[in-house]
């Protein structure tokens, strides 16, 4: 290849890394004023909370247990529910596809409205984690949690050792304290 074809290549490159970090930053700017948004439009009038899940949002809900992540994988959460309210310790339960962990274990982290990490740890897959097939999994979490009622964000990473963007994925699920 000559000097011009590979100034245009890492041109290429970079432009794409560049437009995927502002995709990513626009997600968390949503996600982080969506649990804002959500955190101060309370009504104070009334001492009921509805804890119905919202079909809207970015969590893609296939079903009451079952979400699809960023990049469209199938994900089963059992526990918590969306939209649950959680206290320390909280396991976290459900199923991935085993291509989802590395060496049978992918991330999970629990922030709060301000999207503060209160709690990570590794989801452990009970079962073969060398098949794209649903695996059960587990992880298990202690945090101080911050005020009763306020909104948080359970969040699944994908295990992605090599780092490459497009092996990333995750699946952020509201919950409340």
């Amino acid at each position: 290849m000559n000097t011009n074809s590979n100034k245009i290549l890492y041109g290429a490159i970079v432009i794409v890394f560049l437009l995927a970090f502002v995709v990513l930053g626009l997600y968390v700017y949503r996600q982080k004023n969506d649990i804002t948004t959500n955190n101060n439009s309370g009504d104070t009038s009334s001492d009921t909370t509805d804890t119905t899940p919202d079909t809207s949002s970015d969590e893609n809900p296939v079903s009451n247990t079952s979400f699809e992540s960023e990049k469209g994988t199938v994900i089963t959460l059992t526990s918590p529910t969306r939209g649950a309210t959680v206290a320390s310790p909280l396991k976290v339960t459900g199923n991935v596809p085993g291509s989802w962990s590395f060496e049978g274990q992918f991330t999970v982290r629990l922030l709060d409205s301000e999207s503060n990490m209160l709690a990570e740890g590794p989801a452990k897959l009970e079962g073969d984690w060398m098949t794209t097939n649903q695996v059960p999994f587990t992880a298990d979490l202690t945090f101080n949690a911050p005020a009763s009622g306020s909104m948080g964000l359970l969040v699944l990473e994908k295990a992605n050792p090599s780092d490459l963007e497009e092996n990333a994925d995750s699946l952020s699920v509201p919950i409340q304290f």
